[in-house]
């Protein structure tokens, strides 16, 4: 096997009428030829690094097998909506929209490999994905429009959580711990909040032990049913309630670790 090579950032364009009037511009930056429409294979990309930009095709399917990839909408004032935080064995490419005008970037070193669309098997883990790729956003559109704060990056900390688990010392441990490769703007940009509200959020948990962090990339969620019982929408006077013996009670059931977009 050769050795990966490593490719570098390259500049984000914020606009699909900048990138389509600019295409040019994009083959400048990326090399002879955008990143996404190589056939990428062993290749280590480092972070941040622009795999598709927003109006431009990516005519290749890729399986993230490693790393951490945000799919996003930018509007001309700069502002920009997180559609997806995707992880590995998810799969990555406009294609797969239908052209829908979006971009993508990775969050930390990360590897692809290309699919051949033509084979059968191929063809049907497209097709998955398109189904997960809706069943997400649907979920996601009612995370925006009505879940609260507090249940919006419960959500979001039980996904990542599935999508980013690391290896545990002890298999019976209750805890889960993950890699969060997300930064607090990311996170705001893809829940809809403000930056000061994620950080907030995240504190509070850490407050009530419900998550701990001492690395903000490095996140154990202490109590996952929990997690989820703030994430189905837990008030914080419930949140408070007790046993005889000092242990929080969830009073909600569907206490589960299943990823909260899916």
């Amino acid at each position: 096997m050769s050795n990966p090579t490593l490719i570098a950032a390259v500049p984000a364009l914020e606009t699909p009428a900048e990138t389509l009037a600019l295409k040019p511009a994009c083959d400048a930056v990326c090399g002879e030829r955008p990143l996404c429409t190589r056939p990428l294979g062993n290749t280590l990309i480092a972070p941040r690094t622009a795999l598709f930009h927003q109006g431009i095709i990516c005519p290749f399917v890729y399986r993230i097998t490693e790393g951490c990839v945000s799919v996003f909408q930018a509007l001309p004032d700069g502002r920009r909506q997180v559609i997806d935080v995707l992880g590995p064995g998810r799969l990555i490419g406009n294609a797969l929209t239908g052209g829908a005008p979006s971009g993508a970037e990775t969050l930390t070193f990360t590897r692809l490999e290309a699919l051949d669309a033509t084979g059968p098997a191929e063809r049907g883990a497209i097709e998955a994905a398109m189904r997960d790729m809706l069943t997400r956003s649907l979920a996601h559109a009612t995370l925006l429009g009505r879940k609260t704060a507090t249940e919006r990056v419960a959500s979001a900390l039980i996904d990542l959580a599935a999508q980013f688990p690391r290896r545990q010392r002890h298999a019976a441990s209750r805890r889960v711990t993950f890699t969060l490769y997300l930064t607090r703007a990311d996170l705001a940009d893809w829940l809809g909040l403000t930056l000061e509200t994620v950080s907030r959020c995240l504190n509070a948990f850490k407050r009530d032990s419900v998550i701990a962090f001492d690395h903000p990339e490095v996140v154990t969620v202490k109590d996952m049913g929990l997690l989820a019982a703030l994430a189905g929408g837990m008030t914080a006077g419930t949140r408070k309630a007790k046993r005889a013996d000092g242990a929080v009670v969830p009073p909600v059931v569907a206490a589960t670790a299943t990823p909260a977009f899916a």
